[in-house]
């Protein structure tokens, strides 16, 4: 058993009923469930389940529709900034979505641009509470996350890792 501890979490990407696949060349996967654990979560790696001690459940806390696309979800080293751009911004999205529906977003690289899809399925659901430092937390467990090149409305796929470890070419859109 962990014990999560600090101020930004810990985010876990369980691939047991991940599905990679290739479209028209890219890559893409589907089936990631995300857990998010913030101070005094627990996690027990062998029967992959998480505990939100002392934390109250978002259920019906549910405001209808979307929240606004996420550009740059996945973040990115910019070399010219000597920096990671966005750092938090798909855990920034995903606990967005405890609050609404869905929640999608877009990476900066191009050739192709990639999008991910954070839905809540069965078992999804988020919980708040208030850390040693008085600021309030939300963690969740498993949210469904997909990746796939985009546009490709059926199928706005992916997976947190993919962006941040460099997955395909990191190009900057041309503004």
């Amino acid at each position: 058993m962990s014990i999560a501890l600090g101020q930004n979490g810990v985010f876990i990407a369980n691939l047991t009923g991940a599905e990679p696949d290739e479209k028209s060349g890219n890559w893409t996967i589907s089936g990631v469930k995300a857990t998010y654990l913030t101070e005094g979560d627990t996690y027990d790696p062998l029967m992959k389940t998480a505990t939100f001690g002392g934390k109250t459940s978002l259920k019906g806390s549910e405001v209808p529709g979307e929240i606004p696309n996420t550009e740059n979800a996945f973040s990115y080293f910019d070399d010219d900034l000597g920096n990671w751009t966005n750092q938090r911004a798909f855990t920034n999205t995903a606990i967005a979505l405890f609050g609404s529906t869905m929640a999608t977003g877009t990476s900066l690289e191009s050739d192709p641009t990639y999008g991910v899809a954070l839905t809540k399925g069965l078992g999804a659901e988020g919980f708040s509470g208030v850390d040693g430092l008085g600021q309030t937390r939300v963690s969740f467990k498993d949210l469904d996350v997909a990746i796939a090149p985009t546009p490709e409305p059926s199928s706005l796929l992916g997976l947190v890792g993919a962006g941040v470890l460099g997955v395909g070419l990191r190009r900057k859109r041309q503004q």
